[in-house]
C-alpha cells in the first residue's frame, strides 16, 4: 500500500454533537510488510489514533509479522488534534504481544519506531507491551519509544502507563528504548509510569540499551532502584524519578 497497512481513527465529541466513539479492537496473526514509503515518509504497519474523547477499553494487538514498513511498526497516538481550548480525554487500555517487529533501514524505505505510544491533553493510556522481538534498523529511531507529551498550547496532563516486560530489541541506535517525558520549555503536567523487567537488548552501537529521562511533570518507575539489574543491558536514567510499587 502507498500510505499505511491498517489505520483506525476514533474521535467524537469534545465540544461537538457526535458522541465519543467507544470500540473493542483485536489485530491479531497477519502478515502487515511493505507499505509506504521515504519520500515522503509514511506508511506505519499499524496505526491507532484515539482523538477528542474517544475510547479503547480493550486493544489486544498479537502474533502479528510487521516488517519493511516505511514509517512506525506499531504507532498508537492519543489526542494529537486536542489544544487548550479544545481538550481530549482520549483513553486506551491495551496489550501488544508476541509480535516480530522489524523496521528497515534509511534506504530505499525510512522505517522509524518499532512500537511508538504518545499520549497528550489529557488522555490516558495503559499499555502492556509483553515478549515481542523488535529489531530496527534506522540509526534514528527506536525499538520501543514512549512518551508524554505536552505544550502552553496543549494544556491537560496526559497519563502514560507503560508494562514492558520480556522482549527481545535489537537496534542500530542508542537507546534501543526509549521513555520520556516532554522537553518543551514550561510544559503543563504530565505523568508517565514505566514497569521495566526481563528485556534484553542486543546493542549493535554502545552500551546504552535503554533510557528513560524526566524532563517535565513526574516520571515514575516501578522498583527503580534495581531496574538495571532487571533488565539486560544497560539502563541510563536522568532527571528526577520518582520509586513506586506498581503503575496505576
Amino acid at each position: 500500500n502507498f500510505n499505511d497497512g491498517m489505520i483506525i481513527s476514533l474521535a467524537g465529541s469534545t465540544g461537538g454533537t457526535t458522541p465519543p466513539a467507544v470500540a473493542n479492537i483485536t489485530i491479531a496473526g497477519n502478515t502487515i510488510e511493505n507499505n509506504g514509503g521515504a519520500a515522503p515518509v509514511r506508511g506505519d504497519g499499524i496505526a491507532i489514533a484515539i482523538e477528542q474523547d474517544a475510547s479503547v477499553p480493550n486493544l489486544l494487538i498479537e502474533n502479528n509479522t510487521i516488517r519493511g514498513n516505511g514509517d512506525e511498526g506499531i504507532d498508537i497516538r492519543l489526542a494529537t488534534t486536542a489544544t487548550i481550548l479544545t481538550p481530549a480525554t482520549a483513553s486506551l487500555t491495551g496489550t501488544i504481544r508476541n509480535n516480530t517487529i522489524s523496521t528497515p533501514p534509511l534506504s530505499p524505505t525510512s522505517g522509524q519506531n518499532g512500537i511508538q505510544v504518545q499520549a497528550q491533553s489529557n488522555s490516558v493510556a495503559r499499555i502492556t507491551i509483553d515478549s515481542n522481538t523488535i529489531t530496527t534498523a534506522n540509526p534514528t529511531f527506536r525499538a520501543i519509544n514512549l512518551q508524554t507529551v505536552n505544550s502552553l498550547l496543549i494544556g491537560g496532563t496526559p497519563r502514560l502507563s507503560a508494562d514492558v516486560r520480556l522482549n527481545q530489541l535489537t537496534s542500530n541506535t542508542t537507546p534501543a528504548f526509549l521513555a520520556q517525558t516532554d522537553a518543551t520549555f514550561l510544559a503543563p503536567p504530565q505523568v508517565l509510569c514505566l514497569n521495566l523487567a526481563g528485556n534484553a537488548v542486543n546493542r549493535n552501537t554502545s552500551n546504552t540499551g535503554y533510557t528513560i529521562t524526566r524532563n517535565t511533570g513526574t516520571l515514575q518507575v516501578v522498583n527503580q532502584p534495581n531496574v538495571g539489574a532487571n533488565n539486560t543491558g544497560t539502563v541510563f536514567q536522568t532527571g528526577v524519578i520518582t520509586p513506586v510499587a506498581a503503575c496505576p
